[in-house]
């Protein structure tokens, strides 16, 4: 049976959760924070949030019990504080609740999230790029990246249709103004200095640094921009002695071979799905992983 457990709890060194430890890296960030509210059986599933409000993760062993479904279940309903909640586990989990009819969860296509990380470089294909800082009067560009990113995300963007244009962009506008400022934000510029590329990176538990944000405009695609800029990012990240990882949709090949070519393997696939309490057409939120 389930209770609440502190993040010092032996479930977490665990051979079972060591041996995910980096595909639950976001989940890692999740329980170290002060308010994060954490239940576990303290062998094979711990759920947790960083507050009341916010999105719920799930880790179970593999091969879980089916035996211990009817827990989980009620968890669910525990941490689903409002209407309508997103939650991500392992895709295995996942498919044992809908196929056990669990009633929260609706009848609509899981969005599947790749895990990828890197332990040596590849060379990329070469080209024109080469990787700089951006410049604080390129701030609108950088925004219209961002809200392109997020389009093809298929992610925030559904968020952003219950807001007014002028409200998105100005979302746009102030996280474009978080990056420009950021030392962990790099763009990619070709021979004549347009930014073709871009990407940021940000620092995890367990020595791990998350690269997100990559984007190339669908007219500088096909010239190994992106590739070409994420192992700049990643050989700097392997150098100063970190574990670079990121998170992917499987459904975009170009930006999965990107990855793929600069020197990322595959490392396991999460699902985040729906939860709630009624049955109209859900949104999906990819803000964690970015």
């Amino acid at each position: 049976m389930y209770k609440k457990i502190e993040v010092n709890n032996k479930i977490f060194e665990s051979e079972d959760f060591q041996k995910d430890k980096y595909l639950f890296n976001i989940f890692l960030k999740k329980v170290n924070n002060p308010d994060a509210n954490i239940m576990s059986d303290e062998e094979n599933y711990i759920i947790t949030n960083e507050s009341p409000e916010t999105a719920p993760w799930i880790w179970s062993k593999d091969n879980i019990d089916k035996s211990l479904l009817n827990e989980i279940k009620e968890l669910f309903k525990l941490y689903l504080v409002k209407d309508e909640m997103n939650f991500t586990c392992k895709k295995e989990l996942y498919h044992m609740l809908v196929d056990s009819g669990f009633e929260l969860i609706p009848a609509q296509e899981p969005f599947e999230i790749g895990f990828m990380k890197c332990d040596t470089l590849k060379e990329t294909k070469p080209n024109d790029g080469w990787i700089d800082r951006v410049k604080s009067e390129e701030k609108e560009l950088i925004a219209k990246y961002i809200l392109n990113f997020e389009r093809a995300m298929d992610a925030s963007v559904s968020d952003y249709n219950k807001k007014t244009e002028a409200e998105v962009w100005e979302e746009c506008l102030s996280r474009a103004d978080e990056e420009v400022n950021s030392d962990k934000f790099y763009v990619l510029r070709n021979k004549d200095g347009k930014i073709v590329s871009m990407a940021h990176y940000s620092l995890r538990e367990n020595n791990t640094a998350k690269v997100g944000l990559v984007y190339t405009p669908d007219e500088e695609r096909g010239h190994g921009y992106a590739a070409k800029l994420v192992r700049e990012i990643t050989k700097m990240l392997l150098d100063g002695g970190y574990i670079p990882v990121l998170y992917t949709d499987y459904n975009y090949p170009n930006s999965n071979k990107a990855y793929a070519n600069a020197g990322y393997v595959s490392g396991g696939t999460l699902v985040n799905f729906v939860v709630r309490k009624g049955w109209e057409k859900g949104l999906v939120f990819f803000s964690d992983f970015t």
